[in-house]
């Protein structure tokens, strides 16, 4: 990194801290603060998704896979576009008309309180630590690009995120989710477009002609026999991961109405374009830098998780390379949201709330949801510093694992929770806790290292020894499909008993779905009154700040044009501020509009009242 690259990193920090201060003011409930008051707009909450999903686990945990296996990680992130038209057409809107803050509120509505307890209780933990660990990889982006130790990273990123979160709430999450969306768009683009253009690559057509065959024939570095249920395992993960409120579906939240949750739903389908052009430029750094780790001396023998930033580290002139730092910065932000601004809202909402202050109000509730933001940013900090000093696991095999063991016996009973309505409320919490000690016992005692891998493997007749990609994918989708069978075989089962629960639980399990099959349609035509003006007035605002930051910030990359480079060099800040300020622009005329829309009404509607006054 070089002084000019300083500047830019040292800039964009400073606009996000600013972004919590300026999004202060829209919280004016706990509804604000943790969800955005369900008013945001469906391209806000939208991108805030995308980035989201893509996170720096796609720069490295995935990102080594891309480096060994190519295409076929390609193609399991393509496998998402499976279960859109079932999010599209079904349980968006369905995750809109639930009328709740957080996913832990629909956990009571379906489940009852003690389901609604356990999750949260559950819940809170597993989102912070996979925080932490997403802390840790954002350190192990930024120190390789900087240069400097991986724990001060940890501590001063963990810092800077927790003042924005802080301040701002969900709102500064969404806005600083797509102003920096707007930035990794512009420098993936730029890094893609680049490497294509090196020597050693040759345009698309020497792309493909230096890949390495292993990269596009699977079966040079897995057997069919494992890589073929791997991307089976991963189409169904996909398709089921649609249908989860505590995963993607709380986005759908935030938004206005149905039709708002429809459009951010079809918005959602591009997702996988973005990792794309990620990937690419990874494939190509396996020949363009063969030697990784003198490349990257900081990352030592992890050094094929910062392959994304080697390869632009290449491509990019001076100055750039502070935004992609900017960039990868960028991308974590919304999975610690999930940490911060998210958890933050199940103790408050669903804790202190309902159980300890039920009468508190809403002022306080803001400020007990900006101590615990606090609190889990400090414990994230902590978090990242352990993972830091003791992970021996790549990303992905580490990742890999935590989704078995944590996250997937949750996902049963939220995704049946919304098709499924005679079960009684503890099928929710007996399922996780049977998932999750399946998964303790899969990875903990029957699976625990390689030793035994290779024996379950001979057991089911593979007699060649397992290398190690074929070892961690057959103990992911062993794992999965165990958990998978159990899970689901357990929750059905209790429907056995949904007879016995009582009446009060059926008549607020029956309003439930009631409310997922009504619309929320605002009224769009007519005279205003108060309570929509207000409305139109937050549409508005949405416009207006996130068109300001987007020229502001677009403005600041042109600047680059004055560091000293090559004119195409140039070219680039050109290009990519250009872009920025271009989307800025539409949308503060879009505020425009609006808001010339909002005087109209008024004064016809002052004209009307005063033709009615004199008759």
């Amino acid at each position: 990194m070089q002084t000019w690259d300083w500047v830019v990193v040292v800039s964009y920090l400073g606009v996000m801290l600013s972004i919590g201060m300026i999004c202060k003011a829209l919280n004016k409930d706990s509804s604000d603060y943790f969800r955005g008051g369900g008013s945001m707009l469906w391209w806000m909450s939208g991108l805030s998704t995308i980035m989201s999903s893509i996170s720096l686990w796609t720069f490295s945990a995935a990102g080594v896979r891309v480096y060994n296996t190519g295409f076929f990680q390609i193609l399991t992130y393509f496998m998402a576009l499976i279960g859109m038209p079932l999010l599209i057409f079904y349980f968006a809107k369905r995750f809109r008309r639930m009328r709740v803050i957080t996913s832990a509120d629909a956990v009571r509505r379906r489940y009852g309180r003690a389901s609604e307890q356990f999750w949260v209780w559950v819940s809170v933990p597993i989102g912070i630590f996979y925080s932490g660990m997403a802390l840790h990889i954002i350190a192990i982006f930024v120190g390789a690009a900087i240069g400097i130790e991986i724990e001060y990273t940890v501590i001063a990123l963990g810092a800077v995120i927790t003042l924005m979160a802080l301040t701002g709430g969900a709102w500064a999450v969404s806005v600083s989710d797509f102003v920096q969306g707007m930035i990794t768009f512009v420098v993936v683009t730029i890094v893609c477009v680049r490497v294509f253009m090196l020597p050693e690559v040759g345009g698309v057509t020497g792309f493909f002609d230096k890949l390495p065959p292993e990269m596009t024939d699977f079966n040079l570095w897995s057997r069919p026999a494992i890589w073929i249920p791997l991307l089976v395992v991963t189409a169904i993960s996909n398709l089921l991961r649609v249908a989860n409120i505590n995963d993607s579906g709380s986005y759908f939240l935030k938004v206005k109405n149905d039709r708002e949750a429809t459009r951010q739903a079809i918005m959602q389908a591009f997702t996988p374009f973005l990792p794309l052009m990620v990937f690419l430029p990874i494939m190509a750094c396996t020949w363009v830098i063969p030697d990784l780790q003198s490349a990257l001396p900081n990352l030592e023998e992890k050094a094929t998780e910062g392959a994304y930033v080697a390869i632009a580290m290449k491509v990019l002139p001076t100055g750039m390379l502070g935004l992609l730092v900017c960039a990868i910065f960028a991308v974590q932000m919304s999975s610690l949201d999930t940490g911060l601004n998210k958890n933050a809202g199940f103790l408050v909402c669903n804790f202190y709330r309902d159980i300890l202050r039920p009468n508190a109000s809403e002022k306080e509730l803001v400020r007990v949801g900006m101590l615990f933001t606090l609190l889990f940013g400090i414990l994230i900090i902590v978090i990242g510093l352990f993972i830091t000093k003791f992970r021996t696991l790549n990303i992905f095999q580490f990742s890999m694992l935590l989704s078995t063991l944590l996250q997937l016996p949750m996902v049963v009973p939220m995704v049946m929770g919304l098709v499924v309505k005679r079960t009684p409320g503890w099928s929710a919490w007996s399922t996780v806790i049977i998932g999750m000690g399946l998964g303790f016992l899969i990875n903990f005692v029957w699976l625990t290292d390689a030793t035994d891998t290779q024996n379950f493997a001979k057991f089911l007749g593979m007699n060649e020894p397992l290398n190690d990609i074929e070892a961690t994918d057959l103990r992911f989708f062993t794992g999965w499909l165990a958990i998978n069978i159990i899970s689901y075989a357990w929750y059905f089962s209790t429907s056995l008993f949904y007879k016995r629960t009582s009446e009060a639980f059926k008549t607020e399990v029956n309003a439930f779905f009631e409310d997922m099959r009504t619309p929320i349609i605002d009224i769009e035509h007519g005279k205003y009154d108060d309570a929509q003006h207000q409305a139109m007035n937050l549409d508005a605002s949405q416009y207006r700040i996130i068109g300001l930051l987007c020229m502001m910030c677009g403005g600041a990359i042109m600047l680059g044009t004055f560091i000293p480079n090559t004119l195409n060099d140039r070219m680039l800040f050109i290009y990519g501020g250009g872009t920025v300020v271009g989307i800025g622009t539409f949308l503060y005329m879009r505020y425009r509009r609006l808001m010339t829309k909002v005087k109209l009404n008024n004064t016809t509607q002052i004209t009307e009242l005063a033709t009615e006054t004199n008759e």
